[in-house]
Order: structure tokens, then sequence, then C-alpha cells
């Protein structure tokens, strides 16, 4: 439970950005839309993150996005990667720690 600070609204950005210090992205891209979705599932299965997207690259390639602490979005691209290289069409991974607003 968030505690009511006089002065700050809501959606005011330095409220954002201190709730999001410790946010990272990870990304997972793979050969097919198929796989990508199995592939996010199990990356929000093993670790508590939040699905930002897929993006579709071109020729088939998609990418999934996951927002979350870093340890979690770090579990969760290992996850992720483990699948995709299971089904034979893992692209790349990376992880953004510490993101800057």
């Amino acid at each position: 439970m968030e505690l009511y600070k006089p002065g700050l609204a809501p959606d005011d950005p330095l409220r954002k950005r201190k709730r999001f210090n410790q946010a990272s992205l990870g990304l997972v891209s793979t050969l097919s839309f198929p796989v990508i979705v199995s592939t996010a599932d199990a990356m929000l299965k093993s670790a508590e993150v939040t699905l930002v997207g897929y993006e579709k690259t071109g020729s088939g390639h998609c990418t999934a996005i996951v927002r979350g602490a870093i340890a979690e979005v770090r579990i969760a691209v290992e996850s992720g990667k483990d699948y995709a290289q299971r089904e034979g069409e893992l692209l790349s991974s990376t992880i953004i720690a510490r993101l800057r607003f």
C-alpha cells in the first residue's frame, strides 16, 4: 500500500521515476510468432515480470519484451532463451538494466 504524499499528484513523473528506479527491460527474439508466444509464456511463468508486448521485426522474426526488477528480468530472459533454443528458433536476447526516464 502506498501512502499519499501531499503535493505530489498520482501521475507525477517524480513518482514514476522512483517506482521504476530499479526497472529493466528484457528482450528475446525468435524466428516465428508462434514460438515467441510460447517463449513469452515461459518468461512470464518463471519470474515476476510484466509483458510490455511483442514486436514483429520483419521476415517472420519477432521479439518479446518484458519489464521488471533486474534479477527477475534476468531469470525471465534465461527461461525464454532456454525455451527458444529447445525449439531451435532463438535469434538473440538482451537485458537493458536500470532504465533512465
